[in-house]
């Protein structure tokens, strides 16, 4: 049998890494997982009604439906802008590290 000429788990000549990785408990996903925890205590503890007011949109909605569009939003926004920043940083045209 061939064995692979490098561990598919582990980064090649050029940094990237191939083939499944096992998750990592890094600080950012500590801080991903417990803000995500308390946005949804926080988003459920506020079950009452009230005005929501933005431009000329005026609406009677429970707070915790506001809330949980608000968060959402600022997940997607915060991620996509994330990923488009980190995606290329630290590298210059050539690709080679800074």
């Amino acid at each position: 049998m061939n064995k692979p000429s490098h561990d598919p788990a582990r980064p090649d000549d050029h940094g990237e890494v191939h083939g499944r990785q096992k998750f990592q408990w890094t600080p950012r996903a500590v801080a991903a997982v417990v803000g995500l925890v308390l946005a949804v205590l926080f988003t459920f503890s506020n079950r009452q009604k009230g005005e929501i007011s933005f431009l000329w949109l005026h609406v009677t909605m429970p707070l915790w439906v506001a809330l949980f569009v608000a968060t959402l939003l600022g997940f997607l926004i915060g991620t996509g802008t994330g990923y488009r920043r980190g995606k290329h940083a630290g590298t210059n045209q050539a690709g080679k590290k800074k």
